[in-house]
């Protein structure tokens, strides 16, 4: 913040065999007699513990002007005899094992290769729900190689089809172990390095509101929303969404409206981190790790000479990734920050801040016609100057906010126009809105700015006159204004948070009311939306619930 003393920390996490050294997450040099393969474009982040633990991320770029497809990656290279170890292909990674060969395999995620007195231990990290991962392991008097093959397609290796200037980034871990038992050491170790330990709780992000205004899982406003994660969401890793099932796939989930990925529509990485502080389970902090890695790698735009200007944002949601130009509604950063604080990852927070200057440089959205295309902009400019104080950022909301107010809003009725779902007729789109309203209160708290305060009151306001059924609180359209639609109470835990933010700044006892009234609603029929939808907000909404002493925690959750 400014003023303060600038102060870095850097955490190690770790983890280790039941009785042995541990794992540090701390550079080292390359260990004597193994060969990490760089290849071109591609580094590797290095790590040991003792004696022979040696961690490496590699991160493969590839060539802006000349995309190499990749069928083939070398993971490492051991410059010693493997006597006993024939070469060949895996099937699988859980199936690689051949009979009278000194080869152990207990898991899709780690292999272990006999030697008598020594075995070594490999691991790849990210490659969990993928099918059909495959190794090919070359041995000769010289040494050993493990190769990935990373894009494996009805049983036939196919190339790897990146886009220019598209990267993708492994994490394997080698160890050679002496005496070591394989049935308790091997899965503990594995274990460890494809789960490490988290280095913070959801008591502290609720309590310290570093997410922002949350709830952490003990309050008692959280048991409704805990069950409902519970019912409809038994198995976030696995079968509860559809995930990608390839490498390149892998950590992106299929939008069904459009039969394509979502690229993070319609904010999965912060309902993922909601959905962890509401529960506490680390499968949501998992999930939520894995699909900003995905995001990074894969759905941001890393090289255009067309566009410039398109480095660092995201590709809207398409049917490869990277077939849709960028799209402002999901070009939000709070996710990726969020991802950033709970794994303690610099690269995170790095993305999430070159997306804010990118959008703060280019003056993003000044001018956009949809409450949308101001919202995923406001949003990211809102959080980056929350996180770091940077000038650039206020002046780029200011900038961003003036345009709102002078060219969209309605001075009379407070009321943003919009057309989705309607063509005559402009009106407020209430879970649009609340995209907006929220970092605009956001950008208030920040920084005192009152036109952004105004301009928050104002939209919530104008859903109580225009799409709040009359004299019955918290009865909102919540989709559209158009009376063709019928009245759906899906998005209230996105719009009612938004409208205790109007009662936080007013002490309007109607913002109030209508919020409570929402939530009462949106449980009684069943209606909380989905966690990959627009569920992103509900710590904040528990947080006002709280504050407000309404807990219906008795209330049947329902479904989606």
């Amino acid at each position: 913040r400014p003023g303060m003393e600038e102060t870095e920390m850097k955490f190690q996490s770790f983890g280790a065999p039941a009785e042995g050294p541990p794992i540090f997450t701390r550079p080292t040099e390359s260990p004597e007699g193994i060969q990490f393969f760089p290849g071109g474009s591609s580094h590797f982040k290095l790590c040991q513990g003792e004696p022979n633990l040696f961690f490496a991320s590699r991160e493969v770029r590839f060539d802006p002007e000349h995309t190499d497809q990749l069928s083939e990656l070398p993971l490492i290279q051991i410059e010693r005899p493997a006597r006993g170890i024939r070469s060949g292909y895996s099937d699988r990674v859980e199936a690689l094992t051949w009979e009278s060969e000194p080869l152990i395999v207990d898991s899709p995620r780690w292999m272990v290769i006999d030697q008598g007195k020594q075995h070594h231990f490999l691991s790849l990290r990210g490659i969990e729900g993928v099918e059909e991962t495959r190794f090919k392991i070359e041995s000769t008097d010289a040494g050993m190689t493990v190769t990935l093959l990373p894009y494996y397609v009805d049983g036939k290796a196919e190339d790897y089809p990146a886009t220019a200037g598209e990267k993708k980034t492994f994490e394997l871990l080698y160890c050679t172990f002496e005496g070591s038992d394989p049935k308790e050491d091997y899965p503990r170790l594995a274990d460890n390095f494809n789960q490490p330990p988290l280095l913070i709780n959801t008591e502290f992000l609720g309590e310290s509101e570093v997410w922002g205004k949350g709830l952490p899982p003990s309050g008692e406003t959280g048991k409704v929303l805990t069950e409902f994660l519970q019912k409809n969401y038994p198995d976030p890793l696995g079968a509860s969404f559809q995930w990608g099932k390839t490498l390149r796939d892998y950590g992106d989930i299929i939008y069904q409206g459009t039969d394509s990925w979502r690229n993070g529509y319609y904010d999965v990485r912060q309902g993922f981190a909601a959905a962890y502080l509401i529960s506490g389970s680390r499968e949501w902090a998992d999930a939520l790790d894995r699909t900003v890695r995905h995001y990074l790698d894969v759905d941001t735009i890393h090289w255009s000479e067309a566009h410039p200007d398109h480095v660092g944002l995201p590709h809207g949601y398409g049917i490869n990734h990277t077939s849709m130009d960028p799209w402002n509604p999901i070009t939000r950063a709070n996710g990726v920050f969020a991802a950033a604080h709970l794994w303690a990852n610099s690269e995170y927070y790095d993305a999430a801040l070159k997306m804010a200057e990118q959008v703060a440089r280019t003056g993003r959205a000044v001018g956009a016609a949809s409450v949308r295309d101001h919202a995923g902009i406001l949003m990211t400019l809102a959080t980056a100057y929350r996180e770091t104080g940077d000038p650039l950022f206020k002046e780029a909301g200011k900038k961003l906010i003036e345009d709102i107010a002078e060219n969209r809003v309605d001075p009379r009725r407070g009321t943003y126009p919009e057309v989705h779902g309607n063509w005559n007729y402009r009106g407020n789109v209430p879970w649009m809105v609340a995209q907006l309203m929220e970092p605009l209160y956001i950008f208030y708290e920040a920084t005192g700015d009152l036109q952004a305060a105004s301009l928050m009151v104002g939209l919530a306001d104008s859903i109580l006159a225009e799409n709040q059924t009359r004299g019955v609180p918290g009865d909102i359209h919540g989709y559209s204004h158009n009376p063709h639609f019928t009245k759906n109470s899906g998005y209230h835990v996105l719009i009612a948070p938004c409208l205790f933010y109007a009662y936080e700044l007013t002490g309007d006892e109607s913002f109030k009311e209508a919020g409570q009234a929402a939530w009462e609603q949106t449980v009684r029929e069943g209606t909380i939306n989905s966690v990959i939808n627009c569920f992103w907000n509900t710590p904040a909404l528990l947080y006002y619930l709280r504050e407000t002493e309404q807990s219906p925690s008795k209330a049947d959750t329902g479904g989606q």
